[in-house]
């Protein structure tokens, strides 16, 4: 065979098999002059002033990186990486050059939000490309379009109140507020990456708590005990509250609760059944004295137990 590529003529192909490849593959834009723009493989101008989002993850990284004022990088807010002008240390060949910075020199606003993009993009961190170079007040007002506070999204009865009312930023809430969201244009666009920011952001999260309450759940068990987790932390809560979850032993307790509640019922309706029971029996003159006696005894004693249930099922409820 030869070594050559062999290419293909499209004018010789049958036309019965013309459907099954397809030709032209040079898009007609990137063939035109450079002059008539197609502006593409042009590199980014790094300076652009950009806004990037944290669905509710607890995310860090050191300022001279981000270029953001905090360490702790905010969830559930618009991020603003701005180009600045920054003091650097001359490089030195000196490696015991102790010289303070003494050059004023540019942070770019795209490689802050890069750094951190890099860092955290399987957490959900986005840039939210619709709104990029815009002014703040133009960026915040689209922003506020398809992501107003909970609390108003509660208050306006669009969405229930969170399991976790304690918290501002819950990512199970905010996907929540997003299906009922219909918008086009920019603010439609900026929906769009909103909603994969969370998405993603909330994926990951349930998948890291699934494990971590399964390496509690085998640590007790006696398994693992060496490596796997012991107890669940703050941090992990904080998961546990974005995803709408409870700790196992809050299921658990539940669980308790649920037999308790459904024990509760069916005495509940034999007692009921109970005393209809006795009571036709009166009415028609069917039971004597002590008959009837035995009769309230046995209710007195169910009514007990179905107070004794009732009141397990509502120490062991979970709040909601």
């Amino acid at each position: 065979m030869s070594q050559n590529q062999q290419e293909i003529d499209p004018n010789v192909i049958d036309p019965g098999l013309s459907h099954l490849i397809s030709t032209g593959t040079i898009a007609q834009s990137i063939l035109n002059p450079v002059d008539q723009g197609d502006r593409r493989m042009q590199p980014e101008d790094m300076r652009t002033r950009r806004f990037g989002y944290n669905p509710g993850w607890k995310m860090q990284m050191d300022p001279t990186l981000s270029g953001l004022q905090r360490t702790l990088i905010d969830a559930g807010v618009l991020l603003l990486f701005e180009t600045s002008p920054v003091s650097r240390q001359n490089p030195s060949v000196d490696k015991d050059d102790r010289t303070p910075p003494n050059i004023i020199t540019e942070f770019l606003a795209g490689h802050g939000l890069g750094n951190v993009l890099f860092q955290n993009a399987e957490l959900g961190f986005r840039e939210l490309l619709p709104i990029r170079g815009k002014g703040n007040q133009e960026a915040a007002s689209l922003f506020y379009v398809v992501h107003p506070t909970l609390k108003e999204c509660v208050e306006h009865k669009v969405i229930p109140a969170c399991l976790y009312p304690e918290q501002d930023v819950c990512m199970t809430c905010r996907a929540g507020f997003f299906k009922t969201l219909n918008v086009n244009s920019t603010a439609g666009e900026l929906l769009k990456v909103l909603k994969e920011s969370v998405s993603v952001g909330r994926a990951e999260m349930a998948t890291r708590w699934g494990t971590n309450v399964s390496e509690v759940a085998s640590t007790r068990a006696g398994v693992n005990r060496d490596i796997a987790l012991g107890t669940l932390t703050d941090d992990h809560t904080y998961m546990m509250k974005q995803l709408h979850a409870r700790t196992p032993e809050d299921m658990e307790l539940a669980k308790i609760a649920a037999q308790s509640d459904a024990q509760a019922r069916v005495m509940e309706e034999q007692f009921q059944r109970q005393a209809k029971t006795m009571a036709d029996a009166i009415r028609e003159g069917r039971g004597d004295d002590s008959a009837v006696k035995a009769m309230q005894d046995r209710m007195d004693q169910m009514a007990k137990q179905i107070e004794l249930l009732t009141k397990k099922g509502l120490d062991n409820k979970v709040p909601e």
